[in-house]
């Protein structure tokens, strides 16, 4: 379970986020990869990218970026506790 896969995977998602949950998750390979994006007070265009798998509830997390189109936009509450994966 590489950081490199997990970015991968999050870069994939975030250039198409409605096909997030199409690819194998880096830790399990179950098909259950989420991708939420929690706004920022303020700037409606950014959030904290949260990236996580529901089955095996791993994944990654950034400081804000831009929201891309389509994506789930949601409140903090609505993440899971997942398992962070730390960069290499």
């Amino acid at each position: 379970m590489a950081y490199a896969d997990w970015l991968a995977e999050y870069d994939r998602s975030y250039e198409d986020p409605p096909s997030t949950n199409i690819a194998e998750c880096p830790d399990c390979g179950a098909r259950e990869l989420r991708l939420a994006f929690v706004q920022s007070t303020g700037d409606l265009e950014k959030g904290v990218p949260q990236f996580w798998c529901g089955s095996c509830l791993t994944g990654i997390f950034f400081c804000r970026v831009t929201i891309p189109e389509n994506a789930t936009v949601v409140s903090g509450a609505e993440i899971p506790n997942f398992r962070i994966i730390s960069p290499d």
